[in-house]
């Protein structure tokens, strides 16, 4: 081996130490502490094109366009407790940022303004750490991949996300595990899958206002853990692009879906609760609640069929707010039949509403016969079975016709044991004598 060939291979081997050395900048605070475009804030300089690492305890300001390969807020190339606080320009990522990813780390994000960050993929608290994403004013997190919050958790993490105003958030799949999202204001879109609950963690997605747009593939709420979507307000959920939305998914899956108030516009492709995405029946459950305001219930609208794994979806109705008087309730608007049932409801069955109101549950409701409608039961007078308003002899031809036909009829069943029949003649003759 020459000389000259071990003074070149030497000279390789520094370059690329070197390049190694200078494929990050970390922020270590010695300028004036806080500005991202302060030189001496960073071990190499204002990161460009390289990876920018912040940790410890600093709280970092932004305000200016930047270009990095990747960001990292406490990721997993630092540690502690740090803030990125961006308030306008452009954080162009190459690559991943990750925010309060692993265990005992704790970052946050607050892009509020006119600011923008652009990245391939974003991993939050999505390896045991902790995370906070906040958004206000136009702020923009917009990804060219995958927006991962809360995935394999410890028994401590704890990530947020808050959208408020005009705020957005763009996204291929967007995945929710041990994370609670809050939105007020502004948009969230996903183009490939939106799932609530997934891989070890619990997720919630409360939305109050603003949208959330799926546009392909499947809106899960319990992909394969504990999920609730709550929606009220003047809400928009929107998943007519998708494939549609499974509330209630895989076999660990336990999925809610809450909707609270009218003024929320809910409208999906396909709705199934309890089943998979092939339609089978699966051991997750689902709960699928209306909560009226005094102008009543927001109805979903499902614009294929509806699907239930009858066994594992309870519906859960509460009207006590409700100040019309309106006798019916549309829960969901289907295009095509219902398949299945919500448990323990088979048609006409009985739902309890609230305050001791009941109504009646129909899979064959609306103009089209696909909808699922309540009817609030009347009230009425045991024994009126002539319905004139009072118990007497003239209700005892109308009785006796019921009796003997087998008809069954809640005014008559006296007894109120399910049938019209000889048990109920000796409680009728007690009305009849004012007993």
């Amino acid at each position: 081996m020459s000389f000259r060939f071990l003074i070149a291979k030497s000279i390789v081997c520094l370059l690329m130490l070197t390049t190694v050395t200078m494929a990050q900048s970390n922020f270590t605070g010695n300028g004036d502490g806080s500005t991202w475009n302060d030189a001496a804030n960073w071990d190499n300089g204002v990161p460009l094109g390289i990876n920018a690492n912040i940790g410890d305890t600093f709280t970092v300001n932004l305000a200016s366009n930047q270009f990095v390969n990747e960001t990292d807020i406490v990721g997993d190339q630092s540690t502690g407790t740090a803030i990125l606080n961006h308030t306008t320009g452009s954080l162009d990522n190459a690559g991943w940022i990750k925010i309060g990813h692993n265990a005992d780390n704790d970052g946050t994000y607050m892009g509020s303004g006119d600011a923008v960050i652009n990245y391939a993929v974003l991993f939050a608290a999505s390896n045991g750490g902790n995370a906070t994403i906040d958004l206000s004013g136009d702020a923009v997190l917009n990804g060219s991949g995958g927006f991962s919050v809360g995935l394999n958790p410890s028994a401590m993490t704890d990530a947020v996300i808050n959208v408020a105003d005009n705020a957005t958030i763009n996204a291929t799949d967007f995945n929710l595990g041990q994370a609670t999202l809050t939105q007020s204001g502004g948009q969230v879109t996903a183009s490939a899958w939106l799932a609530i609950g997934k891989d070890g963690g619990s997720g919630t997605y409360n939305i109050s206002g603003g949208s959330v747009t799926l546009t392909a593939d499947w809106f899960t709420v319990g992909e394969n853990q504990p999920g609730a979507l709550n929606i009220s307000g003047d809400a928009s959920v929107e998943a007519t692009l998708a494939l549609g939305m499974i509330v209630g998914r895989d076999d660990n899956g336990a999925g809610t879906l809450e909707v609270t108030g009218s003024s929320a516009s809910i409208n999906v492709a396909d709705l199934r609760a309890g089943v998979d995405a092939r339609g089978l029946d699966s051991t997750a459950t689902a709960i699928m609640s209306w909560i009226a305001d005094a102008g009543g219930i927001s109805t979903v609208v499902s614009n294929d069929n509806s699907e239930f794994g009858a066994a594992d979806t309870t519906l859960m109705v509460d009207l006590t707010a409700y100040a019309g008087s309106d006798d019916e309730f549309l829960l969901i608007d289907n295009a095509m039949p219902v398949s299945g049932t919500f448990d323990g409801l088979a048609e006409g069955s009985s739902i309890d509403v609230g305050s001791g109101n009941m109504a009646t549950i129909s899979y064959i409701g609306g103009i089209d016969g696909n909808d699922i409608v309540l009817t609030m039961s009347k009230a009425f007078l045991l024994g009126d079975v002539n319905c004139d308003g009072f118990v007497d002899l003239l209700d005892v031809a109308p009785f006796v016709d019921l009796l003997t036909e087998g008809i069954f009829e809640p005014k008559a069943d006296i007894n109120q044991d399910g049938f019209v029949d000889l048990l109920d003649v000796a409680p009728f003759v007690d009305l009849l004598s004012g007993g």
